[in-house]
């Protein structure tokens, strides 16, 4: 499938097409739209004419493609891939969803900073084969596994012998992702799932619904009609004290002032009780509700930079081997005929040397190859592709973005980079040389 990309503030979407009308109200489409679904990416929908446009964050998440390029994949980056596969096939069919609406092409398949994690894409109307998807992914996997690590081969042709076979089931997948893991595999009850009735799952998905829909309302009820007696009693007590002060001085303050005092007072009832209910509103709301998906914001005063840490500009694999030693940053002058990124102003000539090859750059220092250890930097942010005659340049899905002579770079473009051009990847700037 061909997939769009497109970046809103500091959110980054990959965007799928569906010509024509889409049934919003289905079953599938309602579950992927209320329900954060474990390995699935967030997904919205948008209606533009007569076409459907489907969503889904990819913020800070690398496209697994992308991610290894042309770099061998050992044990410890191909278990993860297919466990976390395994894993969201389990968790959908608790759902009901269909696996074969899941989108298995590897430049649509996201992982996380670090490559713990992989995310997929459901596309309710995405009308494919598990089995087959999972075959086609498995011999794109084969060639880029490190023939040297045997784990890694095992578990690469184990798997894909598994989804070739006809009578293929998702627990001989798992049994050689346990084996590899060194555990054992429990009894799964799949197979009996398996034998249900259409007329049963029907049920069980109306069922799901009804909970799904009911139950956030019943709570909000429970806790309006608390709030509303909460309300009720402070009011009442500020009224019976004010009216109470009131009654007992009735005969020295004049008529006139005492319905002043009255009205004042039931005044300041309703502000306290708006006050109060504000309060409470904002308190119901679950902690990731008010902090899940906020940009992080561009700080008017950055760490001071180099001396933002002991492993500022230190590779994944120095900061991991040599913690103790200085930055690995280079300060002297570039070696001829190599290009740099030099850092500007409070970088005081800070050099990222640009060599051959393919460099990552963020904060988290064990997944880069060069780490700026500050919080408004994606833990990967940007991607170097150099070639003896040309930088190119890409942004990673950042939340803060990468500039190009003030220039926002967008998802999945490559901007080659010309001498003295200015990049800044998030508030830090460079020049390029």
């Amino acid at each position: 499938m061909r997939g769009d990309y497109k970046r809103d503030l500091n959110h980054n979407y990959l965007i799928f097409e569906e010509e024509g009308e889409v049934d919003t109200a289905s079953y599938e489409v309602r579950m992927i739209l209320m329900n954060s679904i474990s390995g699935l990416l967030p997904c919205s929908i948008q209606k533009i004419d007569n076409r459907t446009l489907f969503y889904y964050e990819i913020t800070s998440r690398q496209p697994l493609e992308a991610m290894y390029g042309e770099k061998k994949l050992g044990r410890d980056e191909l278990y993860p891939i297919l466990k976390s596969l395994v894993d969201t096939i389990r968790v959908m069919q608790a759902y009901l969803l269909d696996p074969g609406h899941l989108v298995l092409e590897p430049e649509h398949i996201y992982m996380e900073a670090g490559g713990q994690r992989a995310y997929f894409s459901f596309i309710p109307v995405h009308r494919g084969d598990a089995r087959e998807g999972m075959r086609d992914l498995m011999e794109y996997l084969l060639p880029k596994i490190d023939h040297q690590d045997p784990d890694a081969v095992r578990i690469g042709y184990g798997i894909y012998h598994c989804v070739t076979e006809d009578n293929f089931q998702l627990e001989q997948i798992e049994k050689e992702l346990f084996a590899s893991a060194g555990g054992q595999m429990e009894e799964s009850s799949g197979e009996a799932e398996a034998t249900g009735s259409t007329e049963e799952e029907d049920y069980e998905k109306e069922e799901i619904l009804r909970q799904i829909c009911r139950e956030p309302q019943e709570e909000e009820f429970q806790e309006n009609r608390e709030g509303i007696r909460t309300a009720a009693v402070v009011t009442g007590g500020i009224l019976t004290i004010g009216g109470g002060f009131l009654v007992w001085n009735y005969r020295y303050i004049p008529w006139s002032y005492l319905a002043a005092g009255f009205g004042g007072l039931l005044a300041l009832a309703g502000i306290a009780g708006l006050i109060w209910y504000r309060r409470r509103k904002k308190e119901l709301l679950s902690p990731g509700e008010e902090t899940e998906g906020k940009p992080e914001i561009l700080s008017d005063n950055p760490i001071p930079y180099p001396n933002a840490g002991p492993e500022a500009g230190k590779t994944g694999r120095q900061s991991r081997e040599f913690s103790g030693e200085e930055t690995s940053l280079l300060t002297g002058k570039e070696q001829a005929g190599n290009h740099c990124l030099r850092g500007k102003d409070n970088s005081g000539g800070t050099l990222i040397r640009l060599d051959e090859g393919v460099i990552l750059v963020g904060k988290m220092a064990e997944a880069v190859d060069y780490c700026i250890p500050l919080s408004t930097v994606s833990r990967i942010h940007c991607k170097l592709e150099v070639t003896r005659g040309a930088c190119l340049i890409q942004d990673l899905n950042s939340k803060n973005g990468t500039y190009v002579n003030g220039r926002l770079l967008e998802s999945c473009e490559k901007y080659p980079l010309q001498e003295h051009d200015e990049v800044r990847i998030a508030d830090v700037t460079f020049y390029y040389e």
